[in-house]
């Protein structure tokens, strides 16, 4: 019964000169699994059962590690993807960005520039109605003339 006690106690002063470190939060506190063989030691278990609480502490630490690796594993996996996703991506946008500056791509935009332009007064005509269609139509002509104070 006298290791119980020199062990209650030596766990009971580590837990006393820990909390009283300077900067240490009492309640942030995490004693692990040291609560667990503090309890038995209360109730006055015998060593056998230290030894059971050990084995299953140890089993509990062993099963969260291996599901940290498999976490792990599972994240390296996804970052390798999105990195493969990625250069993909920047080879897309470097294939548009070709396409845009191309000679042919720029002429067909010229040529159709009339069209595209005049099919958007036609939807905003029959959405917005007349009124605000004239209005809109002069506010972007004195812009493009060069006024600054135009509400349209």
């Amino acid at each position: 019964m006298t290791w119980m006690r020199e062990t209650h106690n030596a766990i009971r002063d580590w837990g006393f000169k820990a909390l009283s470190l300077p900067g240490v939060d009492a309640s942030k506190v995490d004693f692990g699994g040291a609560s667990v063989f503090y309890d038995l030691l209360c109730r006055g278990a015998d060593p056998e059962e230290f030894l059971l609480a050990r084995n299953r502490m140890m089993t509990d630490l062993g099963n969260d590690f291996r599901a940290a690796v498999a976490a792990k594993a599972g994240l390296q996996a996804r970052l390798r993807q999105v990195e493969r996703e990625r250069k993909a991506l920047l080879g897309t946008k470097t294939r548009l960005a070709a396409v845009e500056n191309s000679a042919s791509y720029r002429l067909g935009r010229a040529m159709t520039w009339p069209a595209r332009k005049a099919w958007g007064g036609v939807k905003c005509l029959r959405d917005n109605g007349l009124r605000y269609t004239a209005k809109h139509l002069a506010g972007k002509v004195a812009r493009r003339l060069g006024a600054r104070n135009v509400k349209w």
